[in-house]
Parts: C-alpha cells; sequence; structure tokens
C-alpha cells in the first residue's frame, strides 16, 4: 500500500497528559478522516502516531496509487500519468496544510510552540522527481560517465519507489518508465580495438526487471533498504509512541455523499 501523503507537526515546548493525548488522537484522527473524504474521496487509510516529550504527530494517508490502469501491455499512458502523479502531489499538499492547521487549532498551541511543520509527499513526491530527473536527462548532453551516474541515481529511486507498490502497480510503472527507453546506453561504448566486448545495455531491459535484480547493470549494487522514507532529523521517531491508531476511511459513494455509517464533520473545537 503506497504513502500517499504525510503531515509532521513537532510543538515544543508541550506538555501532554494521559487525557490530552486520548482527546488529542480522537480530534485528529477525525480531522484527518474529513480530509481524506475531502481530498482523496475517501478509499484510503488514515494513521495518527503521537510521540511524548515533545509532542510530535504523524499523520499519515495510505493507499493505492492507481498506476496500473494507464498502462496496457506495452502501451502507456505517460502523459495521463504524469499529470496524475502531479494531482496526487497536489492533493498531498492540500492535506499537508490542512492537517497542520488542524492540529495547531486541536492542541492549542501558541505560534511559538508550533517548533516544526511538514507536508511530505511520500510516494507520489518521489515518483515525480524521478520522472522529471529522467526527463532532464533525455536532452543533457552527458557524457557517458556523467550519464551512468545519473541513471544509477534513479535506478536506486525507482528501487525505492516499487517497494511501496503493489505486483500490478509495479508492472503499469515499469510499462510507464519506458517511456524513456531511448536514453543512452548505462554502460560507455567499449574501445574499437576490442574484438570481443558485451553489448552495451539501454535502461529498457534493466526496468523490465528492476523488482528481481538489485544489480545495475554495469555492475554496481545498490543497498535497498527496510522502510520505503527515511525520516529526517527533526523527523526521527525516538521517544515510545504515546498513541497509535489506524482507521479506514470507505469512498465516497455515486451520489457524491460518505457511505453509510462514515458521516464525517471537521472538529472545530
Amino acid at each position: 500500500m503506497a504513502h500517499l501523503a504525510q503531515t509532521y507537526v513537532h510543538l515544543r515546548p508541550y506538555e501532554l497528559n494521559a487525557e490530552t493525548i486520548q482527546r488529542l488522537g480522537a480530534a485528529i484522527q477525525e480531522s484527518a478522516e474529513f480530509a481524506a473524504l475531502e481530498f482523496y474521496r475517501g478509499g484510503v487509510t488514515i494513521d495518527v502516531d503521537l510521540e511524548e516529550g515533545s509532542a510530535k504527530f504523524w499523520i499519515t494517508v495510505l493507499g493505492a496509487l492507481e498506476i496500473a490502469h494507464m498502462a496496457y501491455g506495452t502501451i502507456a499512458d505517460y502523459k495521463g500519468f504524469k499529470e496524475s502523479i502531479g494531482e496526487m502531489v497536489q492533493d498531498a499538499r492540500s492535506f499537508g496544510d490542512f492537517m497542520i492547521e488542524a492540529t495547531k487549532q486541536q492542541s492549542k498551541a501558541t505560534d511559538k510552540q508550533v517548533f516544526r511543520t511538514e507536508r511530505r509527499l511520500q510516494t507520489p513526491g518521489k515518483i515525480k522527481r524521478v520522472t522529471e530527473k529522467l526527463e532532464k536527462l533525455q536532452g543533457a548532453g552527458l557524457n557517458a560517465k556523467q550519464m551512468n551516474e545519473q541513471l544509477e541515481a534513479a535506478i536506486h529511486d525507482i528501487q525505492q519507489i516499487e517497494k511501496d507498490l503493489t505486483e500490478e502497480e509495479q508492472k503499469g510503472f515499469h510499462t510507464l518508465m519506458l517511456h524513456f527507453e531511448n536514453l543512452p546506453p548505462l554502460k560507455p561504448a567499449p574501445p574499437a580495438q576490442q574484438e570481443i566486448t558485451p553489448s552495451p545495455v539501454a535502461i529498457r531491459p534493466y526496468l523490465e526487471s528492476v523488482s528481481p535484480s538489485r544489480a545495475l547493470v554495469s555492475g554496481v549494487a545498490l543497498p535497498l533498504r527496510d522502510v520505503p522514507f527515511r525520516l529526517t532529523e527533526s523527523g526521527a521517531r525516538k521517544e515510545p509512541l504515546a498513541l497509535r491508531s489506524s482507521k479506514y476511511v470507505p469512498p465516497i459513494d455515486d451520489d457524491g455523499g460518505p457511505e453509510k455509517g462514515n458521516d464525517i464533520q471537521p472538529i472545530t473545537s
């Protein structure tokens, strides 16, 4: 399940007791469910984590990326894919803005207590960055060594992205990445005087097998990490979580309203 968005709020100094933790957890969860309907039309899971000490909040949206339907076999709607990813990035920003304000409001924190806030774009942001990187490489005019270095970095990003995708989404993502199959080979051309040399390997065959293989075709192995995203120093969890809640928000039905039993309203007090 992909991480569609994450909001991080750090309040310092801010005292938490058992009653405050439960009240804030319930209030922020409810606000996040409202935001999930507002920006994602539901069909996502909301995780709320709260750490004691100086209060830290993580509000995460998990759901499907809907990549697979943009690719059919070896045919890909790359333009539609790029537009869709751009919309997901904007949704992540909007969700982040909403939840930052909701968390500040629910906690009744003063401006001086708001130590740090972050809108994390998560998987959509990673996809947007790697596609923009590859687009720039298409006309960059780099030499073989420079191109190989840039492609190694891009492939590492792709490997990290696909860890967060379902098998079906991975297949669609790989097909969409074939939009960049005309990039130069990963390996520089061998010297002309060599009689027997390996053929250059372009990005296409690697992308088609990026899941089962960790090694670059150039022979450089890239390490894979167990976590899909590395927390920044400001957002790294150091204290035990005081609260962790998770709730699935059903999708909005065809009539335009939330499904029965999911009548969510934003909290204003």
